[in-house]
């Protein structure tokens, strides 16, 4: 079975909302005439994306030709041709106005579904729709739990990482969606280090008054605050110091006064404290000042940064530069089974005077090395696009050089790359000189290609916001970048004029010059840099002395770096770990955007199910302390089938407790910061440690970092409380599932698969010949929300549910008197797979097998003579694992080897097969037990051999059930302590009571 790719189109996602939103409006005959077309070619989208989605009867999706996928090409270009109109119609009508309303978020789905259907060629292979999408859009990467190879950046940490999608090997840099929010960063480091540092209570209490706007005020750029503290040479003189460093130009600049600061460093915990708060705090200041500050980006408190790289890829596309950008494009990577959305950029060849050390060859290179017309009309393209994109961080290590060959006399300039672009999209309009920022604008960039210019001169506004309609992107952001284009186009047509008599060559500092393509040979680096000594070309000429300057600088770093060091060991203070030197990408492969699932990773076989539903959020649920079950109906061989669903669910120390939280984010996403700060808190690695209060005034809200006014109205705030109700009764639910399970001898470890133990159990039930004994668990491949994904589904149980009668007194179970019960429960069959389900239960080591884990059937329920024909068993997920309880040995709910008293001849001839412990150990490794699980249920058959052999299990033929010793009454007798006691004293007792109560009282 080939690997299984499944992603929803976005149009296949919304297209009915689409629909439905049209349907609503009420067009004229004229309306209708103008878009009824549009009406038409969504409709046509629907009809053929229903077939390619709809699963044929082996569970696979049907497959598109060439030919398939261009009728679907053309069924989008049509639509984007029928849109288009009403994108750039003015008319303020009310039909009009809802109109631009639908096509705004009509036309970025149109277009990005339409990419993914155009870069994919079938001519060699036909592929269904879901995978022709999944492989076009964004792809998606599994990390797994390894060690990840991160290279810091500004405001983020990138994954180093070498794709392989089937096709090929791309190495580049994954940026998780990152947010610039330095307030709401600042205010979670302050309450997280609250509850670490008590004595400091009085300087973090004047910490958190400090405005954002505070942060502009420190001075503490990079090393700098460093090597001001380890200029001195004693070690005396080392502690003021730093000293200087933390009292003025960190807590003075932030705006605290003096004596809390000298109070503060009093206490013996000022300096763990400082370094702590210093160490992290670096980060959010210097996020504040590179993205929030008004002459750099000027980003909006939660703008996000990793998707300006892509913006600014699709920017140059736009502009017909793409290639001077390395591929950008969104990555979502699954590391510890969460997926982590993001940007990735493919990795520059080339020199990066970051890497180029002080022996590299571009340092011996000559003047005449960094000329090539055509790497001139890149550079100048760069330039623009830095201005239009608002681009203020294009310095020499934000730009790869690439030369052919690399070293030697003919060592020459071919190309160049932009990355780290995400420093962009601000709502800066161009007008100001981007004072201390790192930036051209058009005065002193000298040159632009005419290329370049018409292909600005064409671009649209539409153009511009359908291309970044997935960026997210404010309003203010977008406005100013269309300003920017307008006014570096009208900044080229001013100077058009002037330069129209001009020889070619010939540029002026303070002019920008339009050139012909045709005729940038004409030019040199070399003299565009000495003229325009503020453009990047004058930074590529001096390139050989950059290189050396930032070695020398490296350097100057590394020192500053080791004697800072030496510094925190005089002071008692803990050492960052170093990073490895060489730095090797993360191989990892290309999955697509939907789940992966390996060639029969869980034993998916032939009796795999394959469902599809729009949405798990609208199916009932029904729950138990170990998970949540979908109730699901679909059709087999023509008949209407309900079965229970069971997701992934894995079984987890802490991972749970963080997944939990994660999953109440989601849901409730307008608590965000409120959850976290409950996660934060109450976090342990030890469940023991765990106690979230399951009331909400039971918490203290300001050790969580609340104020007592915004923790008052959370607890008013239904929602909330809903929210956390929730939140807290999935906790102790995980709780008592890793106890129970933990508790005996199922220590699974970090990220066992919990539901397939359910499948297991069912596969051992066959092998023991008991096939019906349990409700059948299969593995399914569902289809919802836009993914595939697989789980479990367990089948109805036969007859009646305990929990139904036990709490009804009229029920009919409750109304079998004591006489009746003699007979009801003493019948053979009922007694042969009670006796069948202990065995079982202790080979799988099922410690979760109660009175409410059985279901009950009955014959001539509410007559003089019921009789009980059978129980089934369900929630078999308590199973497996690495004990072998001994035979005196009660194991949570499952009785001791001994109590069990009775194996029937059908079983124990199953045991003694020479090869079932094999076949045990093949069946639940298969669904993904360990080898230690294996060998322990291969031994517990053992012990049921033994405890036969040593009389301690008495073998009942088919024929003795229900007489003598082997009656119910005896096997479920006061000196038992067996199922067969369990479901007379929890099931048959309390029922009878009931029944003779009701008797003797003359209730019928």
């Amino acid at each position: 079975m080939p690997k299984t790719l499944f992603d929803y189109s976005e149009m296949k996602s919304n297209i009915n909302d689409f629909l439905k939103q049209l349907d609503d409006l009420s067009f004229t005959e004229e309306e209708w005439e103008r878009y009824g077309e549009l009406c038409y070619d969504l409709s046509l989208i629907r009809g053929l994306t229903e077939h390619y989605y709809t699963p044929q009867p082996d569970g696979t999706f049907p497959a598109l030709n060439e030919q398939d996928r261009m009728e679907l090409v053309d069924a989008y270009n049509k639509a984007i041709q029928a849109v288009c109109p009403i994108l750039q119609s003015e008319e303020t009508g009310p039909v009009a106005m809802a109109l631009r309303n639908i096509a705004d978020q009509l036309a970025p789905a149109l277009m990005r579904d339409r990419r993914s259907l155009e870069v994919m060629d079938l001519s060699q292979k036909d592929m269904s729709l879901p995978e022709l999408i999944a492989r076009g859009r964004s792809q998606a990467v599994d990390l797994g739990k390894g060690y990840v190879t991160t290279v810091g950046a500004a405001s983020s940490t990138r994954y180093y990482l070498e794709l392989e999608d089937g096709e090929g090997v791309q190495k580049g840099f994954f940026t998780p969606h990152t947010i610039i929010a330095p307030k709401a960063k600042y205010d979670q480091l302050l309450a997280s280090m609250e509850k670490r540092y008590p004595s400091m209570g009085k300087l973090i209490g004047a910490l958190k008054k400090i405005p954002v706007e505070n942060f502009g005020k420190c001075d503490l750029f990079e090393f700098d605050y460093k090597a001001q503290a380890t200029k001195d040479k004693s070690i005396e003189q080392w502690k003021q110091g730093y000293d200087r460093i933390l009292k003025g130009d960190l807590y003075q600049d932030l705006g605290l006064e003096n004596d809390v600061i000298d109070q503060a460093m009093q206490e013996q915990d000022f300096y763990r404290f400082s370094q702590e708060f210093l160490d992290s705090f670096h980060p959010i200041w210097v996020e504040y000042n590179r993205y929030m500050e008004g002459n750099y980006v000027d980003v909006p408190e939660g703008g996000n940064v990793d998707r300006r790289n892509l913006a600014f890829y699709r920017m140059a596309g736009l502009l017909g530069k793409q290639h001077i950008v390395p591929e950008t494009k969104l990555l979502t990577v699954t590391r510890n089974g969460q997926e982590i959305p993001g940007t990735f950029m493919a990795e520059a060849q080339g020199v990066d005077v970051n890497t180029a050390g002080p022996n590299h060859p571009v340092l011996q290179a000559k003047p005449e090395a960094f000329e090539n017309p055509s790497v001139a009309s890149d550079i100048a393209s760069m330039q623009v696009l830095d201005y239009i994109c608002g681009n203020v961080d294009r310095h020499p290590g934000n730009f790869i050089l690439r030369f052919d060959p690399q070293d030697g006399e003919k060592m020459k300039l071919v190309g160049i790359s932009l990355i780290d672009n995400d420093m962009s999209f601000g709502r800066e309009d161009g007008t100001a000189e981007h004072k201390g920022a790192r930036s051209t604008v058009p005065n002193t960039m000298g040159v632009v290609g005419e290329d370049l210019y018409n292909a600005m001169r064409l671009m649209t506004r539409e153009q511009m916001e359908l291309m970044l309609a997935d960026c997210r992107f404010s309003k203010e952001e977008l406005d100013a970048a269309w300003i920017r284009k307008e006014k570096m186009q009208k900044a080229i047509e001013a100077d058009m004029e002037y330069f129209r008599d001009k020889e070619p060559g010939y540029t002026e500092k303070g002019r920008i010059r339009l050139v012909p393509e045709g005729d940038w040979d004409k030019y040199t680096i070399q003299s565009l840099g000495v003229v325009h000594d503020e453009s990047q070309f004058s930074v590529i000429s001096k390139y050989p002395e950059v290189v050396k300057h930032n070695n020398i600088r490296v350097e100057e770093e590394r020192k500053t770096e080791e004697k800072f060091d030496q510094l925190k060991a005089t002071l008692g203070l803990s050492l960052a770990p170093k990073k490895p030197e060489d730095r090797v990408p993360t191989r990892t492969k290309a999955i697509g955007t939907g789940l992966e699932r390996e060639p029969n990773p869980l034993g998916l076989g032939e009796d795999t199910l394959n469902l599809a539903l729009p949405s798990l959020g609208t199916v009932r649920t029904v729950g138990s302390n170990l998970s949540k079950r979908y109730v699901l109906t679909y059709k087999e061989q023509g008949e209407d089938k309900t079965v229970f669903f069971t997701p992934p669910q894995i079984s987890s120390a802490h991972t749970g407790y963080n997944f939990i939280f994660e999953q109440a984010i989601d849901a409730y996403p307008q608590y965000q910061e409120e959850l976290a700060a409950f996660r934060d808190y109450y976090r342990s690695d030890d469940y023991q440690a765990i106690d979230v209060p399951g009331k909400l005034s039971r918490v203290d809200g300001t050790k969580l970092g609340f104020s007592q006014e915004k923790f008052d109205a959370l607890k008013n705030d239904p929602g909330f409380q809903k929210a956390y109700k929730e939140l807290t009764g999935n906790i102790s639910r995980d709780i008592v599932r890793y106890f129970m399970l933990s508790g005996h001898g199922q220590v699974l470890g970090e990220g066992r698969r919990m539901e397939l133990r359910n499948v297991a159990m069912s596969d051992v039930g066959d092998l023991l010949g008991t096939p019906d004994l349990l409700c059948r668990s299969r593995t399914v491949r569902v289809m919802c929300d836009g993914k595939l994904t697989d789980g479990v589904v367990m089948d109805l149980a036969k007859g009646e549910d305990p929990g139904s009668f036990k709490a009804d007194d009229n029920h009919p179970v409750r109304m079998i008197t004591t006489e009746q019960a003699k007979d009801c429960y003493n019948q053979p069959g009922p007694l042969k797979q009670i006796a069948d389900m202990q065995i079982l239960d202790y080979v799988c080591l099922n410690v979760d097998r109660h009175q409410e884990n059985l279901f009950y059937e009955y014959e001539g329920l509410g007559t003089d003579h019921p009789k009980l024909v059978g129980i089934q068993g369900i929630d078999n997920d308590g199973s497996f694992g690495k004990l072998v309880p001994n035979p005196n040995q009660k194991t949570n709910m499952l009785p001791a080897l001994n109590n069990m008293v009775v194996i029937s001849r059908e079983m124990w001839d199953k045991i003694q097969d020479p090869q079932l412990p094999d076949k045990v150990a093949d069946a639940i490794l298969k669904r993904g037990m360990t080898q230690e699980e294996a060998k322990a249920a291969k031994e517990r058959i053992q012990m049921v051999k033994d405890a036969v052999n040593g009389g301690k299990l008495r073998i009942v033929e088919q024929d003795q059930w229900g007489k003598g010793e082997n009656s119910f009454e005896k096997l479920a007798g006061e000196d038992q302590s067996n199922l067969f006691r369990t479901i007379r004293y929890q099931i048959v007792d309390p029922a009878s009571k009931n029944a003779d109560a009701k008797a003797a009282a003359g209730i019928k």
